[in-house]
């Protein structure tokens, strides 16, 4: 931890945050294994940059990109999914939504129409937290359409019915 923190003061200025998500994963994608730690190690300094100086590179070590890609959606969709440039959208349906597993997007105003956008973007989202939000049964649809790998969904505080209630418990032990 010491020495990863280091290297975020070394790091901090460096060129690189110059370059934008689109040619960070064309670096990575290049260099493949030989530079994943060094790139895990970029997406920590640019979490810690743009999310949380509190994060320590020890909490998920090799799976910062992860983290990096769950907090931007997660931060954006809380905005309002409606209001976002659509750069951003493209950024999330061709470059970062397939990193998106786990979203909490809680407490939020996000609705139906940002569920199908997130849903369509994010394909890989295994665990989905709604609660206390104004969905209801229509987002079921878009999840059952584009999340196949869901397994948990948290939708306590919303109209989501008990049909919709049941429906979530079938589709999530298939």
């Amino acid at each position: 931890e010491e020495t990863a923190h280091a290297l975020f003061s070394s790091l901090h200025g460096c060129f690189m945050f110059d370059h934008n998500l689109r040619e960070w994963l064309q670096w990575e994608a290049y260099g493949a294994q030989s530079v994943a730690a060094a790139i895990d190690l970029m997406w920590w300094v640019r979490f810690s940059k743009e999310a949380s100086r509190q994060a320590q590179y020890g909490d998920h070590p090799g799976d910062w990109k992860k983290v990096y890609c769950e907090t931007r959606i997660r931060y954006f969709s809380a905005m309002g999914v409606g209001d976002l440039q659509e750069a951003e959208l493209e950024l999330w349906r061709r470059d970062i939504g397939f990193f998106v597993e786990y979203l909490s997007l809680k407490d939020t105003q996000v609705t139906n129409h940002d569920i199908a956008i997130i849903t369509e973007c994010c394909p890989n989202i295994v665990s989905l937290d709604v609660s206390n939000t104004p969905v209801n049964d229509q987002c079921l649809e878009y999840i059952r359409r584009n999340c196949q790998s869901m397994r948990e969904m948290n939708v306590a505080g919303t109209g989501v019915t008990p049909a919709g209630k049941s429906f979530i418990a079938s589709f999530l032990n298939n």
